[in-house]
């Protein structure tokens, strides 16, 4: 998709709706899904997509700590993600294209940033497949599974702390923008009724 057809797209109303609905599905996800009995299963341990870098040994260590349960859990928890991740990828692209789009206008080169969190939902279904893979193999994880789910985890969690501030910081800028206008115009709107008088 061109930058000049997603700035099409992305109106605040479906930019809105999408940010709607992933935050309702994602609280959710989270609230009814396997996310909870993992945590429990792992003693609250951080998930191994919420770690920045682990050995693969680490990785079959926390394997081993959450149990089969945990285990058949942690598989469910990597299928459903999937959804989640294509959703938050699909909403914070429309947020920060209609942001970009109102800065800037109809300039491409800031509406290739609104491509970013595409590549960050890309990168969680690498990690989402790979993590999978490795659940379904154990106890004999592959390690290679395991080192390339550890490097794309560091990478999707460095773009993603990127990609959340901007969009905020982007919506911010908008919103600001938007009152400097609606004085410069009320400012503009007086002074001509002054001048006619």
């Amino acid at each position: 998709m061109t930058p000049s057809s997603l700035q099409r797209i992305a109106t605040g109303r479906v930019a809105g709706a999408a940010v709607f609905a992933w935050i309702a599905l994602s609280a959710a996800f989270f609230a009814l899904g396997p996310y909870a009995s993992i945590k429990s299963a792992g003693e609250e341990a951080s998930l191994l997509e919420e770690r920045f870098g682990y050995s693969a040994a680490d990785a079959h260590e926390w394997l081993e700590s959450i149990g089969p349960d945990g285990r058949t859990a942690y598989g469910t928890f990597q299928l459903l993600d999937v959804g989640n991740a294509l959703l938050t990828a699909i909403a914070l692209t429309l947020v920060l294209a209609f942001s970009l789009g109102r800065l800037f206008g109809p300039s491409r080169r800031p509406l290739l940033l609104a491509y970013l969190p595409l590549a960050v939902g890309f990168l969680e279904l690498v990690e989402n497949t790979c993590l999978g893979l490795a659940v379904s193999g154990f106890p004999d994880p592959q390690a290679g599974v395991l080192g390339v789910a550890s490097g794309v985890t560091m990478l999707k969690l460095s773009l993603g702390f990127c990609v959340f501030p901007m969009t905020a910081l982007c919506l911010i800028a908008v919103f600001i923008a938007g009152i400097v206008r609606r004085r410069s115009s009320t400012t503009t709107a007086t002074t001509r009724g002054t001048d006619g008088q």
